[in-house]
């Protein structure tokens, strides 16, 4: 969702309450701006991390562990899951710079 899409829904004075006071303000969509969701990337690294220990134990464990084969398997066992994080991670920061870049009028 960027500005744009955030107008059309909400109209152009968009009503915020603040979490500390609870006091209700009106807000233009160009004032709004998109942070990075902190608490999502750390369960995403805490499921990287958990998949890659337990892939890495699961391969090891295997009939491939004295093999190239099962050093390949362990290697991508480990690799596989970071590079899914941090592909979320940019789709995570392209969205935020999409939102906070774009102005409505």
């Amino acid at each position: 969702m960027d500005r744009g899409e955030l107008a059309r829904s909400k109209g152009s004075s968009i009503e915020i309450k603040c979490r500390n006071c609870a006091h209700l303000d009106r807000y233009h969509p160009n004032e709004i701006y998109k942070k990075q969701n902190h608490r999502m990337n750390l369960v995403y690294l805490i499921i990287t991390f958990a998949l890659a220990i337990g892939s890495t134990i699961f391969f090891t464990n295997s009939y491939f562990e004295k093999s190239l084969f099962g050093f390949t398997i362990t290697l991508a066992s480990l690799s596989l899951p970071f590079a899914i994080y941090f592909i979320m991670h940019r789709a995570e920061l392209s969205r935020v710079k999409r939102f906070n870049r774009y102005k409505v009028k």
